[in-house]
């Protein structure tokens, strides 16, 4: 599973050799910002963000930063 770019300037890609169920980006104090399961987001505002990411074999959480 890869999430780049790390940091960005807003646009997230997500590739994964499974199966992406649902992708759910919180900001870092774990606020839900939103639910998708697009493997591209656009982040607008600057910070720190956590992309939870649920496949066919589990759940993965990346950290992100957006300048």
């Amino acid at each position: 599973l890869s999430v780049y770019p790390n940091p960005t300037n807003g646009l997230i890609t997500i590739e994964s050799d499974l199966a992406v169920e649902q992708i759910t980006l919180y900001s870092a104090d774990g606020k839900l910002i939103e639910t998708t399961k697009k493997q591209l987001m656009l982040i607008k505002e600057k910070g720190v963000y956590f992309i939870k990411i649920r496949t066919e074999k589990g759940i993965i959480v990346r950290r992100v930063v957006v300048n």
